[in-house]
């Protein structure tokens, strides 16, 4: 499951915040953090995250607010445009989040 928490090419740092987050995420939880973070700093709005996952309805964004409930990822100030025309919020990483504020509701 580790993998799944952090690239290849990340520095140890990372594979060790892995370990330490690891045991206390589901299995959905680290897949949908793997999404995110494989987004970079562009991010995902939760309709391309579920478009991502292979869902339609709540399970990757239940799953993407618990995350964000844990600091694991973040609400970045862009938005995007939804399928809907309306603009949807981005989310992000929190190791892409360095040197962006996250948008406070």
């Amino acid at each position: 499951m580790l993998e799944t928490l952090y690239r290849t090419n990340d520095p140890d740092t990372s594979r060790s915040a892995a370990a330490s987050v690891e045991p206390h995420l589901t299995q959905i939880q680290a897949q949908v953090l793997h999404l995110i973070k494989l987004a970079g700093p562009s991010g995902l709005t939760d309709e391309e995250l579920s478009r991502q996952y292979g869902t339609f309805g709540s399970t990757a964004r239940t799953r993407r607010a618990e995350l964000a409930q844990k600091g694991l990822v973040v609400e970045a100030k862009q938005r995007r445009r939804l399928q809907s025309g309306q603009q949807g919020r981005v989310w992000i990483s929190q190791e892409h989040a360095k040197g962006f504020q996250p948008c406070l509701l």
